[in-house]
């Protein structure tokens, strides 16, 4: 997980970017949070597909999307449900090829954290 501050600080003051990568490189996700909007963005092979709705409101969230999200003492984990399909556009937010993450697809993020003291 990756934390960019916002040096603004309208609504929040930084965004959470969760991502993870194939082992050869050729794939790519990526989460984003800020506020309660979100972005997800899928690369494969050097092709961009995805979906922003990061914007001037950041109350918008993507329709069949679920998530959980839990603390523990040494990881957090983030865990996006699928509840229906989910296009994504390449180039993203236009009209173009599409991708579709299937309903029923999970993706899990499990973050390591510095034990906290008592």
């Amino acid at each position: 997980m990756q934390i960019e501050p916002d040096p603004n600080e309208i609504y929040d003051v930084s965004t959470k970017i969760y991502s993870c990568a194939s082992k050869k490189g050729t794939a790519t996700f990526r989460y984003s949070t800020y506020a309660h909007a979100n972005a997800i963005f899928l690369s494969i092979e050097g092709q961009d597909f995805g979906m922003n709705l990061i914007d001037g409101d950041c109350y918008s969230v993507f329709k069949n999307l679920d998530y959980t999200y839990k603390l523990f003492e040494r990881h957090e984990e983030l865990c996006l449900s699928f509840t229906g399909n989910v296009g994504l556009s390449c180039p993203p937010s236009h009209i173009g090829p599409q991708i579709i993450l299937l309903a029923g697809s999970r993706l899990v993020f499990m973050i390591d954290r510095p034990i906290l003291k008592k």
